[in-house]
């Protein structure tokens, strides 16, 4: 976790698509330099809960 809060500063959810199980969110990232740009998450429902299935390019 320590290596997220150093290399981001916001990331903020700016839009979310909900089809079944699956969802696809868009949120804008504002790193610690204060570049920003705006990434894709793919999530899927378990057992009730949101879990991330995919990051968007550039994410590790």
């Amino acid at each position: 976790m320590k290596d997220y809060q150093d290399k981001y500063k916001i990331i903020q959810p700016i839009n979310e698509k909900i089809k079944g199980n699956t969802a696809t969110v868009k949120v804008d990232v504002t790193y610690r330099n204060n570049s920003s740009e705006t990434k894709e998450f793919i999530l899927l429902k378990e057992e009730g809960k949101w879990k991330i299935a995919e990051l968007g390019s550039g994410f590790k």
